[in-house]
């Protein structure tokens, strides 16, 4: 990639759900994150003009060979917008899409999405892990607004197809999928870049761009596993269903489950075996067990939860520490663990419990 200019470096979190999500940002309040240049505030929010409404310009940039057009603009570091760092598998996120306008300056060259993962050293970017998506042609820039949107398909886990690791990144070893898994479970900045082409792009020139409608979205975390067996209706006229959400990958360590249309300020724990099963009504409970053999319950500290109002329960799952009758073991690859919550339920008849469905995981 040469003489790139670099549009915004930007962070979105959204947090994790079922639902249709976006993170945006279209100016319309101002400026609260305090945006600014790399080296200079040449930065301003125009209150007309933008796609539509206001925008963020890029004022008056003169490029030369000593920053080759580089131009980074990122939020003050005390900013607190909606713009932070997230686990974008987690939150499902499929695109991201940025509005430009080049309103003085030379037409031509590339919008490329850079996604970087710092591993905890902030202060050293050579450690970066960064993967990136050209997405236009040499020269498909044109002069008024143009939307550019980037496909970004997190739950996959390979690397998609037109993504490469930046050759200055040391990360995943050079191996495209560890880069795509680390980076999407792990975005710590997005940076939009115009890569000019060819290297004469390279020279003093007084540049002024708008950019407007930085955009993450969604459809809302996807599921790591499957739903099996029927559960009894329990006294909320409905049957208690099990979700997960985060990835499946034993290395990452990232599932959760939940257990939702529970009785409210019901206490309730998951249980978990290698092998699915159905017993009806086992002890005079009032549901059905979709478990079998030797059964692990989730009952260490802080496990054993109450549903409050919402009637729901949710664990974040050690995967080095998986509970069964004989004590904890390591989840390992290729293995399918199957889960159900057992929680206290009511009846005409007085006390008793209840089961959610079945929830499988193939682990990889």
């Amino acid at each position: 990639m040469q003489n790139p200019i670099l549009l915004t470096t930007i962070t979105l979190t959204l947090a994790a759900s079922s639902s249709a999500q976006t993170g945006v940002e279209g100016f319309d309040a101002g400026n609260p994150d305090g945006w600014e240049l790399w080296w200079s505030n040449y930065t301003n929010v125009v209150a007309a003009g933008g796609n539509p409404g206001s925008f963020l310009q890029l004022d008056n940039v003169t490029s030369g060979p000593s920053n080759c057009h580089f131009v980074e603009v990122f939020p003050d570091a005390s900013a607190t917008g909606f713009l932070h760092t997230g686990d974008w598998r987690a939150a499902g996120v499929d695109t991201v899409a940025i509005d430009i306008d080049i309103q003085q300056g030379l037409y031509g060259g590339d919008v490329i999405l850079e996604l970087i993962s710092d591993p905890g050293t902030p202060g050293n970017t050579a450690d970066d892990c960064i993967i990136s998506l050209n997405l236009t042609a040499a020269g498909s820039m044109a002069p008024g607004w143009q939307t550019y949107t980037f496909d970004v398909p997190t739950a996959q886990l390979t690397m998609p197809l037109n993504w490469e690791i930046d050759i200055m990144s040391p990360c995943g070893g050079g191996l495209p999928d560890v880069a795509w898994n680390t980076v999407v479970q792990d975005v710590d900045r997005m940076r939009f870049i115009y890569d000019g082409n060819p290297p004469a792009f390279c020279q003093f020139t007084s540049w002024i761009f708008g950019v407007d409608n930085l955009s993450v979205n969604g459809a809302g975390a996807p599921s790591v596993g499957t739903n099996y067996c029927m559960a009894n209706t329990n006294s909320t006229g409905a049957a208690a269903v099990l979700s997960g959400t985060g990835s499946a990958i034993v290395a990452n360590n990232s599932v959760t489950l939940t257990c939702s249309t529970m009785p409210s300020n019901s206490f309730g724990f998951f249980l978990t075996s290698l092998t699915q099963g159905f017993v009806s009504n086992p002890g005079g409970s009032s549901g059905n067990l979709c478990l079998g053999g030797s059964i692990g319950r989730y009952v260490g500290p802080g496990q054993v939860q109450n549903s409050g109002t919402p009637g729901e329960i949710s664990l974040a799952l050690d995967l080095t520490q998986h509970p069964t009758p004989t004590g904890f073991v390591v989840v390992q690859p290729g293995e399918t663990w199957n889960f159900t919550a057992w929680f206290r339920d009511s009846s005409p008849t007085g006390a008793t419990s209840n089961f959610g469905d079945g929830y499988s995981i193939l682990f990889l």
